[in-house]
């Protein structure tokens, strides 16, 4: 799958790259809210404030286990 950069105007989204699409191909459009485009939206104070605080999990050596991830 790939994703495709466009703009919306007049009822019609244009494509901001041509596309390798023959003409008349069906396509399914996913238009994202607001939060999964990248911004944190109207409750990001809440989430820095989650995001600024550590938490002790018991587990002591959780950074010398990072290499169990990334063989």
């Amino acid at each position: 799958m790939e994703t495709i950069q466009g703009i919306y105007e007049n009822g019609v989204i244009r494509p901001l790259e041509p596309l390798a699409l023959p003409e008349s191909t069906p396509v399914s459009i996913v238009v994202p809210s607001p939060d999964e485009n990248g911004e944190l939206g109207s409750n990001s104070a809440e989430l820095y404030e989650i995001l600024s605080h550590s938490y002790d999990t018991g587990d002591t050596d959780l950074a010398a286990r990072i290499d169990e991830l990334h063989p």
